[in-house]
This record gives C-alpha cells, structure tokens and sequence, in this order.
C-alpha cells in the first residue's frame, strides 16, 4: 500500500489499480467466457469478439508497458499489492492460450517475469488453476457438456447464462 502521506504513491497506486480494473481485468474475464464458459455450456464461441477483445487487450497492455517504462513495479520501486492485483487476469489470460496479447511489451515482459518468479505467485497460480479445473468440471456436469453427466440432472450449479444469445456479451 503506498505511504498515505506521499500524494505522487497514491496516485502510482490508483493509476495502477485502475488500469487493471477498468481496462485489463474485464477484457481478460470476456476472454475466459468465450474460451471456456461459453464451450462448457455448448455455446459456440464468438471469433469476432475474441478478436475485439485481443485488439482491446494488446492495446491497453500497452499503456500498462508505458507506465513500466518508468518505474520497475506497477505502483514504484517495490513489489505491491497493486502488482498481485494484475496476477488473475494475466492468468487467465496464460490459461486460455491468449497471452500473445502482451508480445513485443518489453517493460510489461520484464514486470511479468519478476511477477511470475515470486514462490508466492507459483502457489497462487497453482491455487487459481485448481479452483478453475473445479469450476470448469461443474460447469460442464451442470449443464451437460461432461460425458459423465450429459443431462447435468440434479445438479443445483446454475451459469446465469441460459441462452446464447445473454452470453453474447
């Protein structure tokens, strides 16, 4: 957390936070719907909006790749919280096949490296791939897309996506 009384940290920190929430958090969700949620529930998968939504990612990782040009981690000098906060949604983005998206950014490359070499990124990330691989399993058993349960009969796992055409998002 940066130091209250530094208003230039404070801003790093919000600039930082925000630029994940709003432009790489989401975008990187949209890409797990369409890569895996939407295939789960038998949705077919929309190639115009991962395509979108590449085009939307490369181009907001590359501010993020500005912002690390000057400083080594997202909010200073140090490792912080704002630097975890970034951690899921480049995961998913690693576990769909879609981290192209961040290709030729050196500085974010750099960041992610150091990022990804922390013993406590490892154990989140094997945490976040099991939590995953369970959602995953349900998803499919709830709606009938595993061959172990075509039916997804009795199952109380409901996606708030019944149609394909709310999934379209």
């Amino acid at each position: 957390m940066p130091d209250p009384s530094d208003p230039a940290a404070i801003g790093r920190f919000s600039e930082a936070m925000l630029a994940e929430t709003l432009y790489i958090g989401t975008p990187a969700i949209e890409v797990a719907v369409e890569k895996f949620i939407k295939p789960a529930r038998g949705l077919a998968l929309n190639d115009a909006a991962l395509d979108a939504l590449r085009a939307t990612l490369r181009t907001n990782f590359a501010v993020v790749d500005r912002i690390l040009a000057t400083r080594p981690y997202m909010a200073g000098d140090e490792y912080g919280l704002v630097d975890i906060f970034y951690t899921p949604s480049i995961h998913l983005l690693e576990r769909s096949g879609e981290i192209g998206v961040m290709e030729g950014l050196k500085h974010l490359a750099s960041w992610w490296a150091k990022v990804k070499s922390r013993k406590q990124t490892a154990h989140a990330t094997a945490e976040a791939h099991a939590a995953f691989d369970e959602l995953m399993a349900m998803t499919k058993s709830a709606n009938g897309t595993d061959e172990s349960n075509r039916t997804g009969a009795g199952s109380k796992f409901r996606l708030p996506c019944e149609s394909e055409d709310i999934c379209n998002y």
